[in-house]
Parts: structure tokens; C-alpha cells; sequence
């Protein structure tokens, strides 16, 4: 009981912050049928550390989450990034062999006018024959009942949209990186 307790604050915190960006998430879908733009920036750290805390629940008891990066402005809308790093954490999650201690890397720098983020496990990696099938809508790696093969595919559209990119390198038995692109925010 005593555990739980002090964890509550940081609970109710997280509570607030999910709360919060449900309302984003649902103003960003109201505006989209509105045919209004979302906000085209977001503070990448915060993106990280929010996804990261969204994606508890799958992380927990898998692997050991690192994050690393300086404080930057993306051109991408905040709800839209989280989404994106929630989708690949939580692969990432799901890829970790439960026989071997799991960690999920989520690295980021500035390189010019981009900024590069990787999302890096030591899972199980995916075979050289399907590096570019994970990226089409409908096929997944995962069990039936547990992917729609939707995620990776809507994540690279949104970075494509926002003038980014994502790739992949992986190696089986070793792990997967998936490693984004995205421009810099330089608006006023």
C-alpha cells in the first residue's frame, strides 16, 4: 500500500496528462472533419516522454526504456507525433523475447534542417524479406487477434505528409530500429 501511494502523484499526473491529449486528439479530429489544420509543431521531448508513459502498460516487466535527445521543435502536430512514437514504442514493446532482459532505445539529434529520431529494441528483429512488406496496409508480423497492420503504414504516411520519413533496419535476433526523419519547426 505503501508503494502505491507514492506512486499516485505521478499516477494522477499521467491521469492528467492522457486527459489531456484525448481532448487534442478529439479537437484535432474535429477540426480535420472541419477541414481546419492542427497545430505543425511540437516539442519533441515532450512527444517522447509522453508516448513513453501512454505505453506503459505494453512496456512493463518487458524492457527498459532509455530516452536521449536535446530540446527541439518539430514540424509536426503533437498529437500526430504521438501517435507515431506510441505505435512504434509499443512495437517495439511487443517485439522484446520475453527469455532475455528487453530494451527499447528512443534517440534523437538535429542534423541540419531535419531531425533524426531512432526507436531501437534488442528483440527479435524482422527477417530481410519483409523490411518493406511491414510498411503496407493490413500485414503484420503479429499473432492473430493482436495487429491490425495498420500502424506502421499510417506512421509512415504521416511523416511523409509532414515532409519526413521513416525507414528501418533490423537484423533477426538482434533487433529492429526504426529510424525517422523530420523536418524542424522554424515558424515565428
Amino acid at each position: 500500500i505503501a508503494g502505491a501511494l507514492a506512486d499516485l502523484p505521478g499516477i494522477l499526473d499521467d491521469v492528467e496528462t492522457a486527459a489531456r491529449h484525448i481532448r487534442e486528439v478529439a479537437l484535432s479530429i474535429r477540426s480535420q472533419a472541419r477541414g481546419e489544420d492542427e497545430e505543425s509543431r511540437a516539442q519533441l521531448a515532450d512527444a517522447v516522454n509522453f508516448a513513453v508513459r501512454i505505453a506503459r502498460a505494453e512496456i512493463r516487466q518487458k524492457a527498459r526504456v532509455l530516452t536521449q535527445g536535446e530540446p527541439v521543435m518539430v514540424a509536426l502536430g503533437q498529437v500526430k507525433l504521438c501517435q507515431v512514437l506510441i505505435n512504434l514504442i509499443v512495437n517495439s514493446a511487443h517485439a522484446i523475447d520475453p527469455e532475455r532482459p528487453g530494451r527499447i532505445e528512443v534517440r534523437w539529434w538535429s542534423e541540419g534542417d531535419l531531425v533524426r529520431l531512432d526507436v531501437a529494441d534488442n528483440g527479435v528483429g524482422i527477417p530481410p524479406e519483409l523490411h518493406q512488406k511491414v510498411f503496407e496496409p493490413l500485414f503484420t508480423t503479429k499473432p492473430v487477434g493482436t495487429g491490425t497492420g495498420l500502424g506502421l503504414a499510417i506512421c509512415r504516411d504521416i511523416l511523409q505528409q509532414a515532409g519526413g520519413e521513416l525507414r528501418l533496419e533490423s537484423k533477426v535476433g538482434e533487433g529492429t530500429t526504426m529510424q525517422l526523419t523530420l523536418p524542424l519547426y522554424r515558424g515565428a
